[in-house]
């Protein structure tokens, strides 16, 4: 990830591994029928600035570095997973 640049994340499966970023948010890309919970219309709605997506089907998120570089990790956000696997990822930001 750059300082200042925009990067497209599609996310998939995250009903059953909650994805969770730590430093920079995630922007919601487009909500459909097929990312959204039927029983919580409306919990996600495009724009929306979340840390952490719990979603069915494929949602496109966007994430913008604007500060921070080093390291963000980023994990599943079931305690269980975390704990037991580690924080499986961290991706590097750098400057612009």
């Amino acid at each position: 990830l750059t300082l200042g640049s925009t990067v497209q994340w599609d996310v998939s499966f995250s009903f059953l591994h909650p994805l969770h970023t730590h430093v920079n948010h995630m922007q919601l890309g487009p909500v459909t029928a097929a990312n959204q919970w039927s029983f919580l219309p409306g919990w996600h709605v495009a724009g929306d600035w979340i840390d952490t997506l719990a979603a069915p089907g494929t949602v496109p998120v966007y994430i913008r570095p604007e500060r921070y570089t080093g390291k963000m990790v980023v994990h599943c956000h079931v305690a269980y997973h975390a704990d037991s696997l580690g924080m499986t990822a961290a991706m590097a930001i750098s400057g612009s």
